[in-house]
Formats: C-alpha cells, sequence, structure tokens
C-alpha cells in the first residue's frame, strides 16, 4: 500500500506527494532521474530522497557542489529531514516537507536567529532600469564598482561575481559588507558617479559554502537576490515607515542581516514590512532599509 511521506516544491512552481512505493527517489541532472534538473551546477546524480524507519532522510550521492539543506552541507552524507526544509542544488532551490503516519504535512518550523548562522555577509549591487541606459554606460559604471569594491573590502572577499549590470559580493564577515554598502551609496551620490546611474544595494547574512568554478552557494544568496527589488506593493504586512522605502538608491536588509549588527547600527535600520520570497515556502520575512549614511 503506496502511503504518502513527504511533499516535495520547485521554487513554487510545482509540487509533488511523495509515497513510499517511490522511494528512493533520486534527483539529478541525467535523463533517469525521478526528478531531472537541466543545470549545469547539478550533477548528473546528485541526491536522493529515501524513507527509513519511519524517518524521511536525504542522502548526498557524492555530488560536486555538495547539496545544501537548511544552511547545512552535506557532502557524501546524509541528513534527517524533520521539518519543511529547503535544499539547494546548485542555483535550484527545493522544498521538502515529510508528512506524519497519516500523510499530512508537518507544520512549518519558524524561522530562527540560530538557522541565518550569520557567518559570511552577502551583498548585491545592481544598477537601476539597466535595460533603458546604453551598454557602456553600463560598462563604465560596473567598472567603477568593481574598483570600489576591492578597494573597499578586498581582504575579507570571498566571492566576486559579475551579474552583467552589477557584482555579487561574498565576504567573511556582514560587518564588511556594511561598509561597502555605504561607500557604494556615497559612490552614487558623488563626482564619480559620471552617468549618474541609480543603484540597489541589497544585504543578507549566513552561511555560504564553495562551489565548483570558483563559485558559492548558500540560502542568504538566493533570499538576497529575490528581496533585491522589493517594493512596497510586495510587502503583505508593511510596517510604520513603509512610505520611506526608497525605488532607487538604498539599501535593503533581511532580518537575517539586521541581527548580526551592532545596536547603534540597528538604530539606523527602518522597519519596512514582511513579504513572501519565491521559493521560501509560506514564511514571512522581515525587511530593513539602512538609513545610515
Amino acid at each position: 500500500m503506496a502511503n504518502r511521506v513527504a511533499l516535495l516544491n520547485l521554487d513554487n512552481s510545482w509540487s509533488v506527494w511523495l509515497t513510499n512505493n517511490q522511494m528512493p527517489f533520486t534527483i539529478g541532472r541525467h535523463h533517469d532521474n525521478d526528478l531531472v534538473i537541466n543545470s549545469t551546477s547539478v550533477s548528473k546524480q546528485h541526491c536522493r530522497l529515501n524513507y527509513k524507519g519511519k524517518n524521511l532522510i536525504l542522502e548526498d550521492t557524492n555530488s560536486y557542489n555538495g547539496t545544501v539543506i537548511q544552511d547545512k552541507l552535506i557532502n557524501n552524507n546524509v541528513y534527517r529531514v524533520k521539518h519543511s526544509s529547503c535544499i539547494l542544488l546548485g542555483d535550484t532551490m527545493l522544498w521538502v516537507t515529510p508528512c506524519n503516519e497519516w500523510g499530512q504535512v508537518l507544520p512549518n518550523k519558524k524561522v530562527t536567529e540560530k538557522d541565518s548562522g550569520g557567518v559570511n555577509g552577502v551583498c548585491i549591487v545592481d544598477i537601476c532600469d539597466s535595460t533603458e541606459l546604453d551598454t557602456s554606460v553600463i560598462g563604465y559604471t560596473t567598472k567603477l564598482i568593481k574598483k570600489l569594491i576591492l578597494n573597499c573590502i578586498a581582504e575579507d572577499l570571498l566571492l566576486l561575481k559579475n551579474l552583467g549590470d552589477g557584482y555579487l559580493a561574498i565576504t567573511s564577515s556582514a560587518e564588511s559588507t556594511l561598509i561597502l554598502a555605504n561607500q557604494l551609496l556615497t559612490f552614487q551620490s558623488g563626482q564619480n558617479n559620471k552617468f549618474k546611474v541609480d543603484i540597489r544595494v541589497t544585504l543578507d547574512a549566513g552561511p555560504t559554502f564553495e562551489a565548483v568554478g570558483n563559485d558559492r552557494l548558500g540560502m542568504a544568496i538566493n533570499r538576497a537576490a529575490r528581496i533585491e527589488k522589493t517594493q512596497k506593493q510586495d510587502l503583505i504586512s508593511p510596517g510604520k515607515k513603509v512610505d520611506k522605502l526608497k525605488v532607487r538608491n538604498r539599501c535593503i536588509m533581511s532580518e537575517f542581516y539586521r541581527r548580526v549588527l551592532n545596536k547603534a547600527e540597528q538604530n539606523n535600520c527602518l522597519f519596512i514590512g514582511k513579504r513572501n520570497l519565491k521559493g521560501f515556502g509560506d514564511f514571512l520575512y522581515k525587511l530593513y532599509q539602512y538609513d545610515g549614511n
């Protein structure tokens, strides 16, 4: 008899019930997996879900990048899935939720400070409305931004990745990315910004892990990418200071990032409101606008 043991969701785009008869359930790039993910950052046989002794088990099958679950890196090892959990396979995000003995999904675990880790700083800087600008303007400005980043936090950099119209910078400490954010906003309003380009800065904090191709993985990176373009209409539960949310030339941060700041800097963060993030389940995440510059 087939009994439901888990609900699998891919980046909020589709979901499927998994039964004990489907176990082990394999995930990878090769066509013979139960779930095929067509991404070069995913191994041919990346990981599998299994059901043993009434426990849902995630096993990394010696993948190149490893499997990240709830900000823990699993390399050729197993992890017992006790509650609704986010899984990162390269650049692909999955959610898996175990079921109880009656086939009902277990309730979500509240996101806590412990989950955030606060290990590395994540900073995304992007040029606003880049599709409306000449490519020479984007090229010139991104070169200046790269130079600023290297001059400001080179010693703490773990990764600097070109995003076309901006950069992703990951540092060994969250504090250094706040210094960078201040420098970026100063650049935006200064004389060096020859074409008066508007920018957005997004900050997050959490564990990140080395990946193949001089890249890094981590939930904080994915969260920052979802938070980046937040506008008032995205906030399900707006804060009292939501009217101060800037569209351009701003610095937005997650609740996880704010927690690692000292009290003086926390006081410079305006609570904007709460919103869902695509691919992050049904949680409402608190967002803040940094107003220290």
